[in-house]
């Protein structure tokens, strides 16, 4: 059986540091995601079912473990910054001057490369796709709806012919 759900992290040894506040997105990203794929009319990339909080916890403990190269700790701060602001926990205008420059600056195509490639490690490393109970169910009721609108449609034309 494969693993899903885990908190894939940058360090172990920091992982019980990461803010509730940062798990607690991570938690609504998954279930935002886990709702999109929900249909199957639009399906999430592997690196788009990666969210902004699930990357800052996974680099948030490694940035605790050890310096980060300059890339890196671009990234993570750019990503904290979306993340504080998103979540109201601060203000453009109260922004520290480091994250302000950082996030007004953007992110370099070099970084952006960085971060999709992140993505994708931290999507395969948690075992892919989130499972949940409740979405792993309606995913099967509409799975089934479609079959069976699928099954009528062809005994529908195969009566018209």
């Amino acid at each position: 059986m494969k693993k899903q759900n885990k908190l894939i992290v940058g360090n172990r040894s920091w992982a019980d540091t990461i803010p509730e506040w940062v798990l607690d997105e991570v938690k609504a990203e998954r279930t935002i995601n886990a709702a999109i794929n929900l249909t199957g009319r639009t399906k999430l990339t592997e690196q788009e079912q990666v969210g902004d909080a699930e990357l800052v916890a996974y680099l948030y403990p490694a940035t605790m473990a050890h310096p980060m190269d300059r890339d890196y700790s671009d990234i993570y701060l750019y990503l904290t910054t979306k993340l504080m602001l998103r979540t109201k926990r601060v203000t453009r205008e109260n922004l520290p001057d480091i994250f302000r420059e950082i996030f007004q600056k953007g992110l370099t195509d070099y970084q952006e490369s960085l971060l999709r490639e992140l993505r994708q490690k931290i999507f395969k490393a948690r075992g892919g796709e989130i499972s949940h109970p409740v979405f792993d169910a309606l995913k099967e009721v509409f799975k089934e709806a479609k079959e069976k609108v699928k099954k009528d449609k062809k005994l529908k034309n195969s009566r018209a012919a």
